[in-house]
């Protein structure tokens, strides 16, 4: 980084001047001392050495300025006794302030002992600085100790008695060490606002500098030429031009920092922590937040002045939170250096312009085992942005990034490259996830522009989203991309490579993972476009499935050359034309389809290695039909797991980025309300039904069966697993194994963080889960104090929620020890309700719920404004009556505690929950959707009485007309429910947006696709998003009593891009307006209330 010509010449002759001076004055002090030494000597010829060198001991016992027993005169006599010597503080001293009057001189070796910080303060009062320490002599360092002293209020000015501007407090040219020290409210005119080291060795330890200025640098400590080292120290609220709180310049030595503080520390230029020149930095165990500087907020490091040293940097456990620059650099600005990072975090950090966590200029970049979360950059670069090539001259440039075993998640930034941004050199990530990063332009995930090379391995790049090109990667003009043994899966892009973009020479994807990435024009998994003649694109042993694009290939797009495709799956994807692949490919040994079932298990999943996957199935198409020869010339001697799991087993290497290890077996989970009769040895020829619903207050079991494919003959010995729920809605309470797993039983149930963990066990039989499921073990689930789902008020809903069961890292064995390749049946979609009986949420249903209940009596939910009219119309009949009461006192006393059993409706919830849900399977949420107005809602509902309306009788239009419309937040994929008159809309279709039709009429957006649904054209803004007009349709059809149905208008889903029909419009001309030309019962009926059967 350049500085401005004018400071630089400003800041050249400060130091030419300073400079002069001091030369001048240690010239004058040497002569001096030449003289008084010389007589010295020749009077004292007779005295011995050890005469001379006695420790002298002094004690301050009074706060005057000069005379006897004042500091001053104790530093004087210190000083005129030759040796070491210390000086001490009388007790009765205690919380008295010392004002020092001019500057004092310490020319020796001296130790001061404070009475502790908080008791004894010097003052500079505002005037002078404190103390200044040089014996002139450049040859030799002599020691000072000071502790247990508060210097405040210190002044470096130009007028003083050595005429030095700098060093409010102390000027040092000697070894000073610091301890348990106070520096505060200091300031120098030029540099140091309360220290200036010159040349000299300063040791920090526990101290604290707080509200000291420099005018020009080192808002704290300003130290050039000399060893500069802080340990267990703060540095708060100093300010600067350059290095709010530490400003050092030391081509040869090094800058030291341990287990120390900066906070809210300033700079208006570069530096708000530290600014370091050219000198080595080792900073471990510290932290750096809200400091704030125009570039490098919390450290800016730089090799400007001294161009034969490029610096090293290490900066080891250290956390960067919330510090701020104007321009780069939001944590670090690191120019033309060596910065080495290690187990450190960085959160939250911001900038202006580039780096909202760090911004490497011209400088080799090394992160290991850090993350960096919610930084955000202006400009590039949310998380690191990292810009070379643009010095060629400066001999140790390096042009490398290096990032091993860390986590960048959420990072943003509003143009490119929302975790990571770099041009030019190299960069290398290994190891590593990108989570849930975002770039306003490209490359959500990383953006990479003219770099000589791109290596990813073992990686995962998840959740990453782009307004532009590259959801999860994008790079540009580049030699060499490699993805190796990585998982690219559910990020998002606005226009091309949803997943990945690629503009260069030669790509090659091997062993890895392309999953549910979106593009809103092509290439969902892959956009690659050749930048040269000797452009190369391969993929091998990969797994392409479930990506989409809104035009063209929705696996992969590539143009203009002819690619190659071996050993690869690519199947399940999306796209208008060309879903799986498009463009000209050679290759051999591939599944190229457009259904994945019987494939591949449809999650990804944690199945062993540091990337998710999708695992073959069994009796998979895939299994064993891949070419050796292939996958061997390649170097491929693992799956995409990596050591441990086998690229070749048995004599064929599978197709796609998994590899069958060994013999299959498959978990189920099953929500039960009791436990489930097994044979003595615990096997079941069939599995139970999962409860489609469970009430709030209810226990409930939960079981995990293991079975193995009818190939296999093996019985299963071992289990062992952990599985997560959602504890804000349920408690696990009890374990249970099932009866043939009798041996070495562990578990442990961690409520605090939804686990259990180590659930394990064996079994002394040899045959079971061969050809029956066998139940491994059974968990009890309980509402407990800490378990609540309330009624939502706000939308008139019981609130459902998922228990979210998850097992994580499973591992079974066969009878003989060898592992098994475990295969997850699909996650139990049991719902828990909220107990609508319990009106007021407090766990019991007693007289205050009936005093709520009665406030709603004898109302019409439909039209009353009651909050709890819908929940106390129990039998869900629009009226709140003695039908109502009569269910209401079969509850009335019973609490959660006692686990009471509620009564409910036999339809409960069923008639409650009418929600019209999202089908995410046909498409995937928009980037940033926009949010539906109220008054748009408004303008949508009337439309659509309005179409209606002539098909109805005047009572039916009155009903129309009472009804409203809200738009709300519903949970997840909930578009639409209706309850009391009322239709609820959520605000962004669930993300997916909504298509709000200017002409309702005439469909024109659309063309059939069946007999009562319409599919969006591909050009139309009804393309990828929900149809509104469907949607409050739907909702009208239930506040008239309907529910929901197989098909049509009242089926419970409703694609994006799709408008559904009531059969009067079978016969709709697509581009005309129409009038209706039949009358279908759908709307001719209205049921005077939903028939429920309360027991």
């Amino acid at each position: 980084m350049f500085r401005f010509h004018w400071l630089t010449s400003l800041r050249n002759k400060l130091r030419a001047d300073s400079t002069r001076r001091i030369q001048s004055q240690r010239k004058h002090a040497r002569q001096l001392s030449l003289r008084v030494a010389t007589a010295f000597v020749s009077r004292t010829a007779a005295e011995r050495l050890e005469d001379r060198t006695l420790l002298t001991a002094f004690t301050v016992v009074n706060t005057n300025d000069f005379g006897t027993g004042s500091l001053r005169e104790a530093i004087e006599q210190a000083n005129a006794s030759a040796g070491a010597d210390t000086i001490s503080f009388d007790a009765s001293l205690a919380g008295q302030t010392i004002f020092v009057a001019g500057e004092i001189t310490i020319s020796d070796e001296l130790t001061i002992n404070g009475l502790g910080a908080d008791q004894l303060t010097l003052s500079g009062n505002g005037i002078n600085r404190h103390f200044y320490i040089n014996d002139y002599d450049n040859e030799n360092l002599f020691s000072v100790v000071m502790n247990g002293l508060t210097l405040a209020d210190g002044y470096g000015f130009f007028n003083g008695i050595h005429n030095l501007s700098d060093g409010g407090a102390i000027f040092n040219y000697e070894s000073l060490t610091l301890q348990d020290c106070i520096f505060s409210n200091n300031y120098a005119q030029v540099d140091g606002g309360a220290i200036r080291n010159n040349s000299g060795s300063l040791t920090v330890v526990n101290c604290s500098f707080s509200e000291n200025t420099a005018l020009n640098q080192g808002g704290a400590i300003y130290s050039v030429g000399g060893q500069l080292s802080i340990v267990n120290s703060h540095f708060v609220d100093n300010s600067a031009n350059f290095g709010g709180g530490i400003y050092n310049i030391a081509a040869f030595s090094e800058l030291t920092i341990t287990n120390s503080t900066y906070s809210g520390n300033e700079a208006e230029w570069y530096g708000g922590g530290i600014y370091n020149e050219s000198g080595s930095i080792l900073v471990t165990n510290s932290e750096f937040s809200e400091n704030s500087a125009g570039i490098g907020g919390g450290i800016y490091n730089t090799n400007f002045s001294f161009s034969s040293n490029p610096g090293i940097v290490t900066i080891r456990d250290t956390t960067f939170n919330k510090n701020h620059s104007g321009s780069s650099g939001g944590g670090i600005y690191n120019h033309e250096t060596v910065l080495t990072l290690e187990k450190s975090i960085f959160t939250q950090n911001t900038s202006f312009g580039n780096g909202g966590g760090i911004s490497n200029s011209l400088g080799k970049l090394s992160i290991q085992t850090c993350t960096f979360i919610g930084n955000s950059a202006e400009i590039s670069g949310g998380g690191i942005e990292s810009k070379n090539g643009f010095a060629s001259y400066h001999p140790y440039r390096t042009d490398s990034i290096t990032i091993s075993d860390s986590i960048f998640s959420e990072n943003t930034a509003l143009k490119e490259g929302g975790g990571i941004f770099s041009s030019h050199g190299e960069i290398s990530i290994f190891d590593t996830q990108l989570i849930g990063n975002s770039a306003m332009s490209s490359g959500g995930g990383i953006y990479t522009i003219s770099s000589e090379t791109i290596t990813i391995e073992n990686s995962e790049l998840t959740g990453n989203s782009a307004a532009f090109q590259g959801g999860g990667l994008y790079g540009v003009f580049t030699s060499k991309v490699s993805i190796n043994n990585s998982t690219v899966a559910a990020n998002q892009s606005e226009s091309f490579g949803g997943g990945i973009y690629v503009l260069g020479e030669e790509f090659t994807i091997k062993n890895s993972t392309l999953s549910g990435n979106t593009s809103e024009t092509k290439g969902g998994g892959i956009y690659y476009s050749r930048s040269g003649s000797n452009s190369a694109f391969t993929i091998l042993n990969c797994t392409i499935v479930r990506n989409s694009s809104a035009e063209s290939g929705g696996g992969i797009y590539a143009d203009f050359f002819t690619y190659t495709i071996i050993n690869s799956l690519i199947a399940g994807n999306i796209a208008d034309s060309d879903p799986q692949v498009y463009g000209s490919y050679i290759g051999y040994s591939n599944i190229i389809q457009d259904s994945i079932n019987g494939l591949i298990d449809p999650i990804l999943r944690d199945n062993g290695g540091p990337t998710k996957i999708h695992a073959l199935l069994p009796d998979s198409i895939a299994i064993n039909a891949g070419n050796n020869a292939a996958a061997t010339d390649a170097g491929l001697t693992n799956d995409q797991r990596g050591a441990g799991f086998d690229r070749i087993i048995g004599d064929t290497v599978d197709i796609g980025a998994y590899e069958v290890q060994t013999p299959f077996t498959q978990l189920e989970l099953r929500v039960v309300n009791s436990k489930t009769a097994t044979q003595s040895n615990g096997e079941s020829s069939s599995l139970p039904d999962n409860l489609t619903w469970v009430d709030e207050w209810s226990s409930y079991w939960l079981e995990i069966w293991i079975s193995t494919p009818s190939t296999t003959d093996l019985g299963i010995l071992s289990a062992a697993l952990n599985l997560s729920y959602n504890t804000a809605i349920t408690t696990a309470t009890s374990i249970e194994y099932g009866s043939a797993f009798t041996l070495h039983q562990t578990g442990m149930i961690n409520d605090v963080t939804g686990t259990i963990e180590n659930l394990s066990a064996e079994t002394s039989l040899t045959d079971v889960g061969d050809n029956q499921h066998v139940l491994f073990v059974r968990i009890k689930f309980e509402s407990t104090s800490d378990d609540a789902i309330d009624l939502d008020l706000q939308s008139l809903s019981m609130n459902p929620q998922s228990s979210e069961f998850l097992i994580k890292q499973p591992e079974i064995r066969f009878v003989g020890g060898s592992l098994s390749e475990e295969v997850h049946g699909p996650s139990p979609e049991t719902q828990i309700y909220a107990n609508p009986y319990d009106l007021n949420d407090d766990d019991a249903i007693n007289f205050k719920d009936l005093m709520l209940f009665a406030s709603a009596y004898n109302t019409i939910p439909s039209e009353s404004s009651s909050d709890y009219s819908w929940f106390a119309d129990l039998n869900q009949s629009d009226r709140v009556n003695f039908k109502d009461l009569i269910l209401f006192a079969s509850n009335y006393g019973k609490r959660k505690s006692n686990q009471s059993t509620i009564v409910y409706p036999q339809n409960f919830p069923y008639a409650w929950n009418n929600q019209l849900l999202v089908d995410t399977t046909q498409g995937e949420p928009q980037l940033a959707p926009e949010t539906l107005s109220q008054s748009t809602a408004d303008i949508a509902l009337n439309n659509v009485v309005e179409h209606v309306s002539p098909q109805l009788n005047p009572s039916q239009n009155e009903t129309l007309e009472q009804i409203d419309i809200h738009v709300v937040d519903l949970e997840g994929n909930t578009l639409g429910r209706a309850a009391s008159g009322t239709i609820y809309i959520d605000a962004n279709a669930a993300g997916y947006g909504w298509f709000v039709d200017a002409t309702p009429g005439d469909s024109s957006e659309f063309e059939i696709e069946s007999q009562l649904s319409l599919i969006a054209l591909p050009d139309t803004d009804a393309a990828g998003r929900v149809d509104l007009w469907s949607v409050i349709m739907h909702e009208l059809g239930h506040l008239l009593g309907f529910e929901h149905e197989d098909t049509g208008l009242m089926q419970d889903t409703l694609p994006p891009g799709v408008r559904r029909l009531p059969s009067w419009e079978l016969n709709i001309d697509l581009g005309n307006s129409y009038l209706p030309e039949e009358a279908d019962s759908f709307f001719l009926t209205i049921q005077d209330q939903t028939e429920l059967v309360p027991f």
